[in-house]
């Protein structure tokens, strides 16, 4: 007899355009302090403007603390 093992499917992970984030930091009067952090680190820099990476996943831990240190509302900025 075989024995058939159900595990659950993994989380899927959210993805958001990062010109959809890039807007909505600009609505919220953020995108100056976002652009000046990313700015103050090449490698941020240029992870977040690599032309072959259109989007972010929404619980990406360094967007996360990039949206926290300029104060931005992380929910609605990533929001679906």
């Amino acid at each position: 007899m075989n024995v058939i093992t159900i595990r659950p499917a993994p989380a899927v992970r959210r993805l958001i355009a990062k010109s959809l984030v890039q807007q909505r930091l600009i609505d919220a009067g953020k995108m100056d302090a976002a652009y000046a952090i990313l700015t103050a680190s090449p490698s941020a820099f240029a992870r977040w403007f690599a032309p072959g990476k259109p989007e972010v996943y929404a619980d990406d831990p360094e967007s996360l603390a990039l949206l926290a240190a300029i104060g931005a509302d992380a929910e609605a900025i990533m929001a679906p």
